[in-house]
């Protein structure tokens, strides 16, 4: 993407009178191009290309707490990994599919002044320390599957 600078109608080239050239090439392959405006100073821009992949695989270790209240805690830097919360979608462990959702409470574990949410989804059968990995099922969009190792 290539975000275009509007100059001052009295800023000109010397040699053209004519405002400079933000860019003078578009290219989409790095994450970050350096062009020349027509002055021949250096002109940085973000690509179309995102600056890091999104990982297809959200994994952690159950805590005690999870283990015992049947859910997987979300933190919410990974909530975009996931369909909207509240919006169903199939979760897949053993080829059983089970239908699930990203939930929220609120708390103040933090201390009143910091209120905020915890995300998680339901599932029951979880052990302390156990290992799980959802990932997106590369066949069939909109449904995950979910690996549990002790």
């Amino acid at each position: 993407m290539l975000l275009q600078l509007e100059m001052a109608s009295d800023t000109t080239a010397p040699t053209t009178g004519k405002p400079p050239v933000i860019a003078q090439r578009i290219d989409t392959s790095p994450d970050v191009i350096q062009d020349q405006d027509s002055y021949g100073l250096p002109v940085f821009m973000l690509s179309e290309k995102p600056i890091m992949t999104q990982r297809r695989v959200y994994a952690r270790k159950i805590s005690s707490e999870e283990a015992r209240k049947g859910y997987v805690m979300i933190l919410k830097n990974k909530l975009a990994f996931f369909p909207p919360v509240g919006e169903a979608f199939p979760l897949v462990h053993d080829n059983v599919r089970s239908m699930a959702r990203v939930e929220s409470y609120r708390c103040t574990c933090r201390g009143p002044d910091l209120p905020h949410k915890h995300y998680f989804i339901r599932w029951n059968r979880l052990k302390t320390r156990d290992k799980i990995e959802i990932r997106q099922d590369p066949d069939k969009q909109g449904s995950y599957l979910i690996n549990v190792h002790n």
